[in-house]
């Protein structure tokens, strides 16, 4: 007997944010008011500050299933997939702002939350990226390898590209 798997669903969750970027990344993590683990080279040294303030709609994608990623933007079925449905990835700053905003703070305790769009090069020579994690009793901020593949249960922190 042949079993059918259905394709996966997406999901997309649409938030709006004012940003704020006359904060540092640093006093932006503070105001998430962590109570896990906080990795202190998420910072505006290793993650320079990119934007302007203004009101803009985000969304946390979910591919529902496994998701090859790289190291190489081009070779990334991640950023292909996002490009694909008209969105681009956010960065740390604005995983600040989703882990301090009342409405989504404690959303990282679901499931875990990555910023994509800015990376950097850690002290073994690995690319990371800033990650929400948590657990029912905790919130942590981490740096995660670029994985060649992201499990099914992650969101990515994201925005719609501008019109051109």
């Amino acid at each position: 007997m042949e079993t059918v798997t259905p394709e996966p669903t997406i999901i997309i969750t649409s938030i709006t944010f004012a940003r704020n970027y006359g904060q540092t990344l640093v006093q932006a993590r503070g105001a998430m008011r962590l109570d896990g683990y906080v990795e202190e080279d998420v910072n505006d040294q290793n993650f320079p500050l990119e934007g302007r303030d203004e009101d803009r709609e985000f969304v946390l994608v979910c591919f529902n299933r496994e998701i090859d990623d790289s190291e190489d933007p081009a070779k990334s079925e991640l950023l292909r997939e996002l490009g694909g449905l008209g969105l681009q990835p956010e960065g740390p700053m604005e995983l600040c702002f989703v882990g301090a905003d009342e409405r989504t703070r404690d959303l990282q305790r679901k499931f875990p939350i990555v910023s994509r769009r800015q990376v950097w090069q850690g002290p073994r020579g690995r690319l990371v990226c800033s990650v929400l994690h948590g657990h029912p009793d905790r919130r942590d901020q981490l740096l995660y390898r670029i994985r060649r593949r992201w499990l099914g249960h992650f969101r990515f922190l994201c925005s719609r590209k501008p019109s051109k």
